[in-house]
């Protein structure tokens, strides 16, 4: 029963998969300028202690409406 369950699902996600064709001309675009973000995190002496105590990293980028 799990595995009927398990192969409708798979094939509603493959079924379901599609582009929603928007027109993309007025987005920046990344192949003519690429854009780099760093982040640093450092203790008393300097060193980068970012990956040893950030998991993850989520951007938000907003206009100004």
């Amino acid at each position: 029963m799990k595995l009927i369950h398990l192969t409708l699902l798979l094939l509603s996600a493959l079924v379901l998969n599609g582009c929603i064709d928007e027109d993309l001309s007025s987005c920046y675009d990344c192949d003519k300028d690429n854009l780099l973000l760093d982040f640093l995190y450092t203790d008393k002496e300097g060193a980068d202690i970012f990956a040893d105590n950030i998991q993850g990293v989520d951007v938000f980028v907003y206009d100004s409406n």
